[in-house]
């Protein structure tokens, strides 16, 4: 009883402390012990990363973020192109400016109906203070969106806001630039001529693989191929791409006077690592090679020739196409020269070439 009034003393309800003390007597009801519930709780215990509150050192305390949008090479970017992956990179600093390691940021993506999503929410700050979010962009039916994202330090009320904008890889323009062999001429019909590509940098620095794809118009399609490769392919360590070109083995006569002596046009996409895109043309020429003269033999004859005989030499000529192929109705002169004469004949040749009587 004196316990009782010396609590009334201290303001105390003895009814109800004395329910309490009965409740511990008796072990039912009560607690194992007693909730800490100031900030030094071990839960966050100091220097254990994640949000501000788990440590007394300044320097480990995240008060601001920066944010910016790069490519799968790192480099950054202002929008998105559809159907690809892009990183946001968020950097946790301190009030001087310094990156925070280990820190937890987490990522949220407002509601959206494009279906952009995040590989994970909450990602560590590396060493430098930066968390990297690799970010899935669907393809879109429109030719642009938008997303929201923000960037949290898990735990605090530290974040930042992101709008993601997104494009269609075709209506970004790649600032890289494209460059295609010009005044190219194809020999037809079983001649080949290369085209090349070459993709550099806006400084002419050499960028090696960049897809770049070759566009035949449609009146070439079926009519030529390409002989090393596919239409699509990655410029080389030279920043190139070389295209080799003829007639199909399905090329007809006909195909050959509706091409010969015309000109098409080439057209050449690069999608390069941002997936923007850059378009470049070449005009192509097409040279009908199967009646043009490309080289002549002279068959000498098995005996010398005597001087100032009347005895008739045969001279025989014959003349090939590029293909290696004798032809025929072509006009030939022969010349025969000495310090003081000249003489020359003028005569048809046949299929395998032409014979001709010259006197000495």
């Amino acid at each position: 009883m004196t316990y009782f009034i010396n609590l009334k003393k201290l303001g105390v309800k003895s009814t109800v402390l004395a329910s309490s003390i009965a409740l511990v007597a008796c072990g039912g009801g009560g607690s194992d012990g007693y909730y800490n519930t100031d900030n030094s709780s071990t839960t966050n215990p100091p220097n254990s990363g994640g949000d501000n509150t788990s440590t007394t050192d300044t320097s480990q305390v995240a008060t601001h973020l920066t944010r910016d949008l790069q490519s799968a090479s790192s480099q950054e970017i202002q929008f998105a192109p559809d159907n690809s992956k892009v990183y946001l990179a968020v950097k946790a600093l301190n009030e001087d400016n310094g990156g925070i390691a280990n820190k937890n940021i987490r990522l949220s993506i407002a509601t959206n109906e494009f279906g952009v999503s995040s590989t994970n929410s909450v990602v560590a700050t590396d060493e430098n203070g930066v968390a990297k979010f690799e970010i899935n962009v669907p393809a879109l039916a429109q030719a642009e969106g938008s997303v929201q994202l923000t960037a949290t330090v898990d735990g605090t009320s530290v974040s930042i806001p992101y709008t993601l904008n997104i494009k269609k890889s075709s209506t970004i323009v790649s600032d890289y630039r494209i460059n295609v062999t010009q005044g190219t001429v194809l020999n037809l019909p079983n001649g080949s001529v290369d085209v090349t590509a070459t993709v550099t940098d806006a400084k002419g620095g050499i960028k090696a693989n960049q897809s770049v794809t070759l566009n035949m118009p449609e009146a070439m399609r079926g009519k030529f191929i390409i002989t090393n490769g596919a239409a699509t392919q990655q410029t080389n360590a030279q920043g190139e791409v070389k295209y080799t070109l003829k007639a199909s083995s399905n090329f007809t006569s006909a195909d050959l006077a509706t091409f010969a002596g015309k000109s098409e046009t080439l057209s050449f996409l690069l999608v390069d690592e941002h997936k923007a895109e850059k378009t470049a043309t070449a005009d192509l020429t097409f040279k009908d090679t199967s009646q043009i003269v490309s080289t002549l033999s002279v068959i000498k004859p098995d005996q010398a020739v005597a001087a100032k005989s009347t005895t008739p030499v045969k001279i025989q000529v014959l003349a090939k196409n590029d293909q290696h192929e004798p032809l025929s109705g072509k006009e030939i002169r022969l010349s025969f020269t000495k310090a003081e004469l000249a003489y020359g004949v003028k005569l048809n040749m046949n299929r395998t070439g032409f014979v001709g009587d010259l006197f000495i």
